[in-house]
């Protein structure tokens, strides 16, 4: 008599339990936030100083049938901010205006497509948008910001954000 077994969608391929992806996630973030906070202690005595490195971890659930159920990277991510050009993690930008309390930018922002490995390399759906930013600052400690953004197909969308530096 036949009898059906369960696949495994997984076969052959290492899985890593979510609470250690978690925990990997929170011991990296924590890495950035540091190195982030000894460039803003030596920056004001170290002229240029105003950057930093760090690695993310990427994790996301497709949503949709496939031979794996999720995808993950780590990123190498680079911090710099200058007097006219500007890197934050996966966006870069150029200050055009940044005078009183406002502040105008133009933006690229690398976006990531959720889809399985297998058809990363055929689809490449990896995007580089581009768009502008207009920042304002209430005060030395709390900004807002509006950001305008489009892709390679002409797909618009906007964020709006507030920031807190504490």
């Amino acid at each position: 008599m036949y009898k059906a077994v369960p696949k495994n969608k997984n076969r052959g391929r290492a899985q890593i339990p979510s609470i250690i992806k978690i925990i990997l996630t929170l011991a990296f973030s924590s890495l950035a936030l540091t190195a982030l906070a000894d460039t803003t202690e030596t920056a004001d005595t170290i002229e240029g100083a105003n950057w930093g490195i760090a690695i993310g971890y990427r994790y996301a659930h497709i949503p949709y049938p496939a031979k794996d159920e999720s995808v993950d990277d780590f990123i190498p991510l680079l911090f710099y901010d200058g007097d006219i050009f500007f890197i934050r993690g996966l966006t870069l930008g150029a200050k055009l205006h940044n005078q009183d309390a406002w502040q105008f930018n133009l933006l690229g922002r690398y976006r990531y497509l959720d889809i399985p490995e297998e058809y990363q390399n055929r689809v490449q759906g990896n995007e580089f948008d581009v768009g502008g930013e207009v920042r304002y600052r209430f005060d030395n400690d709390f900004e807002a910001s509006l950001e305008f953004m489009s892709d390679d197909d002409s797909r618009y969308y906007s964020s709006l954000g507030a920031r807190y530096l504490w």
